[in-house]
This record gives structure tokens, sequence and C-alpha cells, in this order.
């Protein structure tokens, strides 16, 4: 019988400390996994992390801090990274993929509202089934054909004369000829063989529960290519030779042939070559699902989304979207010249009305009391609000330091007892 070991670890945890806390060993052939989501969590990163070892599967969540004494901790971390895809929905101009670190995408597509779910697993399945069927549909349909010179002796002249063998020829009867053959084959249609063979092999093992659906979906397919096309070893030889130049662009020109490829990298696990930011590899582990993301990145356009909802006519800028809020500044000598190079102002947002400029950092802590907030929280902000002050000499400046969590009540109009023209407010806004 599979069994799980569900091991749930706050985001500022240690992971080894939890497993030794609740006396859960791990195989030595799997520190490797231990060590990649240790990584990722000290990268600032929350996630789930699912990997097999004999018959027993491990599923790790590094939960929110927001949602650190929760007493349903997978559905309170399924609830946060939702978030992603419903603003990513709403705003789907202005905000992209990468505009939340880590490999949230993977997970994305259209009717994700409709498939919710309380397990990450249920959506692992999802992303699958879409690409199995997308690649179903095409293939019920996708036709193409080479010709091919073959090589055949008769003693009547019927083809193109190869003239090379009828010289070396000493049987004279024999007339040696060329002739073109069309016959069904598609490099796409093997590029997908070796896809499906792949993640029949690799992927599908690593869900703990439903994998007849998919096998059933990815047999489908395989079926499909294997009937109609003539199967020729070498168009890729491993997984990675998908992302090749060479192949991409065979799913070049149509966005039809662009969801065929999108879905075999979400298939392989190369999803994220196919974002805006494919430049830049996400490390995966091979055995092991994965998904993890900055929680930070995503409350920044929680915090948008709510100034967007109740300011709808304010011009808002958003650091995470094209560093449009960035500002550059320079440190001076005495002797009046400047210090290379400059340095940079960038608050989260900043939201601006007829009559009134918010200058706005949004950040993922949790304080519990006001004399908690870092100091290096208010002096950032104070230089924020001294950078951009004699821009808005004809409108009244708010600087605002916006937290996650409910633990005081908004306060505005905070001053420090040292600097005369700055004062700032404290507001919560949970997502």
């Amino acid at each position: 019988m599979t069994e799980s070991q569900v091991i749930h670890i706050a985001e500022n945890e240690d992971v080894l400390e939890v497993l030794n806390r609740e006396n859960i060993s791990i195989p030595e052939t799997h520190w490797r996994d231990l060590a990649f989501i240790s990584n990722k969590k000290n990268n600032n990163q929350v996630g789930y992390f699912q990997f097999k070892v004999g018959e027993a599967y491990y599923k790790f969540f590094i939960i929110p801090k927001i949602h650190k004494d929760s007493t349903e901790k997978e559905k309170d971390f399924i609830s946060y990274f939702s978030r992603f895809y419903q603003l990513k929905n709403k705003y789907p101009d202005f905000m992209r993929d990468r505009s939340v670190q880590g490999n949230i995408v993977d997970f994305s597509f259209d009717d994700f509202d409709e498939k919710r779910s309380d397990t990450v697993e249920d959506f692992i399945r999802y992303k699958y089934e879409d690409s199995l069927k997308t690649l179903d549909k095409f293939f019920r349909k996708h036709s193409k054909t080479r010709v091919r010179r073959k090589s055949f002796a008769s003693q009547s002249i019927q083809h193109k004369l190869d003239l090379g063998r009828n010289i070396r020829e000493i049987d004279k009867s024999k007339v040696h000829q060329i002739r073109r053959e069309e016959e069904l084959f598609s490099e796409i249609a093997e590029v997908s063989r070796q896809v499906l063979k792949s993640f029949k092999t690799q992927k599908i093992k690593q869900l703990s529960m439903d994998q007849e659906k998919l096998v059933h979906l990815a047999n489908g397919v395989l079926n499909q290519i294997q009937k109609r096309y003539k199967s020729e070893y070498g168009v890729i030889t491993h997984d990675r030779q998908i992302i090749t130049n060479r192949i991409r662009k065979l799913f070049k020109g149509k966005k039809e042939l662009s969801e065929v490829y999108n879905s075999l990298l979400i298939l392989i696990g190369l999803e994220h070559f196919q974002s805006e930011d494919s430049s830049r590899e996400i490390l995966k582990l091979e055995n092991m699902v994965a998904l993890f993301f900055n929680p930070a990145d995503l409350y920044e356009w929680i915090v948008f989304d709510w100034w967007k909802t109740n300011f709808p006519d304010a011009v808002i800028k958003m650091d995470n979207s094209d560093s449009q809020t960035l500002k550059h500044y320079q440190l001076i000598l005495d002797s009046g010249d400047s210090v290379q190079p400059p340095l940079e102002s960038r608050p989260d947002l900043i939201v601006e009305t007829d009559d009134k400029v918010w200058i706005i950092d949004a950040k993922w802590k949790t304080p519990k009391t006001l004399t908690e907030i870092s100091f290096a929280d208010i002096s950032k902000l104070q230089r924020d609000f001294e950078i951009r002050k004699a821009d808005y000499t004809q409108k009244e400046i708010q600087n605002l330091l916006i937290y996650p969590m409910k633990k005081f009540s908004d306060k505005f109009g905070i001053s420090l007892s040292y600097v005369n023209d700055f004062k700032f407010g404290v507001k919560e806004l949970k997502p």
C-alpha cells in the first residue's frame, strides 16, 4: 500500500530541525532533495515539494509566514498561491509570469478557477491533463508528409536513372533508377513521441494518486502518433534538446503550434523556458514535483490589486512591473564630485490621483506592534520620499508601509522625533 508522509515547515524554519523534531527519517539517497528544498527556503521562497522513496511519498509544504499558526495549512497555502492566477487573469496585459520569482508559472492554465481544489497534487494532474488533451486534439488532425528518394532496379526505365550504380553494375539487364516516394513523417510527431515516453517513465510515477487517467491519455496520443507516422530516432536524443533553437523553430508561426510546444515543455518539466525570462534556467530536480515562489513578490501584486480596485482612476506605478518607480540618486563628496555608479530608489508602488500621491512599500513581514517595525523599513521609505518630494509640490504626499497581518489597527500621521517634514502611515492588508 502506498503511504504519504506530509511535512509542514514554516517559512522561517530550518528543514532539518523540523525533521529531527518530528522524528522523521529521510534516506540518504534523497538528501539532495532536502538540500534543494532548503535552498529554496533560504532564498525566501515557499512551496510544495514531493518525491518518492520506494512506495512512500514525502510531501513538504513550506508555509507562508502568515499561515504559520493555521490549522488548515495546505488549504491556506493553496489559497495564497492561487492569488497569482486570479491576478494574472485579471491583469493579463500588465502582470507577467516573471513578476513572481519561481516556477509558479508551471501551474498556470486558463480555467484555473474552475479547477479549484484543496490539494496541490490535483493542480499538478490538471496541468498534465490539459497538456495531453492539447496534444490529442492536435494529432487528430495533424498530417505531414515528406518525400524520400529510393533506389530500385528493373528491366525497364520508369524513373530517373542512377548513373553511378548503372556504371558499376556488371549485370547490364538491370537498370538502376531513383524514384521519389511520399511517406507520412513529422518531426513534431517524433519530438512528441519521445516526450510522451519520458513523461510516462519520469513524471506520472511521481504522483501518489490517480495515475491511471494520465496513463490512458498519454497512451491515446502515443497510439495516434505510432499508427500514423514512421518513427525515426535521433530527432531528439535527450529531454533538454527540446529547448534548442533547432527544435523550437518547428513550433513557430502558429498559435496552435505554440500551444503544442508549451504542452510538451510542461510534460517534460521545462515550462519556464516558454516564459518571458526563458534565458534564466530555474533549477528543478527530475525526481521531484516542485512548486516554489517568492511570497513577497506575490504580496506586492495583492497590494497593487487593492489600490487598483479602490482607486480605479489613479495612475499606479509598480517596481515589480518594468521598474516603473525607479529613480537614481548619487553620493556627493566634499569636492563636489559624485560617486559612481548612481544608487537606486525604488518603492514598491507610487499611486497618484488628482490631488494626492502615495509612496508605498509592501512589506512581507509580521510585526506585532509599532515598535517592532524595522527602522530600515522606515528609513528606506523616508529616503524614497525625500528623493521624490520635489516632483509633487502641488500634491499632498502620503508615505505608507503595508503589512499582511492584522496585528494592530491602521495608523497614520506617524512622525519621527528628529525629522520635521517626514510622516508616514502603517496599513494592514491581509491577502
